[in-house]
């Protein structure tokens, strides 16, 4: 609920940022995050709890290895992954991290997932911000295809429009 609050942008917190991170068992190694929407465009036949327990836990352990990862899931084929950098500089880091996890998924476990990412936001305001950004750049998805990574500088100045059939 914590972290749903914060990509939603809830105006009720008003703890200080080490406090209320700490008070929901989130440990911070900077003011910089990132956030990462997740969609499970073909999985495997799992059920679908073990589906969202294996989705979570294998983002959360890659993305661990270099930055600190929470994961939730929004839905049945929707994830959130909120991303806490060392660094403002750990872009193409982080990109090649997601990369890694949904190459992981796709080997063992058959799925095919499209992430949309947001750009490095400061503070624990700039966590809505970042996901509507991941969002925004998850929509792309119709026009730039499924099972990729949409970074949101690459759309941020592209039109949302489909090309019309010429006759």
């Amino acid at each position: 609920n914590f972290i749903f609050s914060l990509l939603k942008g809830s105006s009720e917190i008003s703890e200080s940022t080490d406090n209320i991170f700490m008070d929901n068992g989130m440990i911070l190694n900077s003011d910089y995050f990132c956030v990462a929407l997740l969609r499970l465009e073909q999985y495997c036949e799992l059920e679908s709890r073990t589906t969202a327990f294996v989705v979570i836990n294998v983002f959360e352990e890659i993305c661990n290895k270099e930055f600190r990862g929470y994961v939730i899931e929004l839905s049945d084929t929707e994830f959130a992954c909120l991303v806490n950098l060392n660094d403002r500089t750990e872009k193409a880091q982080l990109l090649s991290v997601l990369g890694e996890a949904t190459t992981f998924l796709r080997h063992h476990y058959h799925m095919k997932i499209t992430i949309g990412i947001s750009t490095i936001q400061e503070g624990m305001q700039g966590i809505h911000t970042a996901y509507k950004e991941a969002e925004l750049a998850l929509k792309y998805s119709y026009l730039m295809g499924v099972n990729i990574l949409i970074d949101y500088p690459e759309i941020a100045n592209r039109e949302f429009r489909y090309p019309h059939a010429s006759e």
